[in-house]
């Protein structure tokens, strides 16, 4: 529940995360990093839509179950 305002979506954050091959910190929760991505997804912004939000969704819907499960988002 707090942890959902804590999560950046941001071009910064998102080029970071980029460049660290997708890795997310410990201290992110995968579940609601997704739900601000899919938010983002509206914005007119086309280098956050396009080249950073859903490229990030892609890669992090595309993890394979084991490291969900290394999260914490499946038990």
């Amino acid at each position: 529940m707090g942890t959902e305002n804590t999560v950046p979506v941001d071009q910064a954050f998102l080029e970071e995360l980029r460049e660290h091959q997708y890795v997310l910190p410990n201290s992110i929760d995968p579940f609601q990093l997704v739900l601000k991505l899919l938010g983002n997804l509206r914005s007119p912004d086309p280098i956050l839509r396009d080249k950073l939000s859903y490229t990030t969704l892609a890669h992090l819907l595309g993890t394979p179950l084991n490291l969900f499960y290394r999260y914490g988002v499946l038990t």
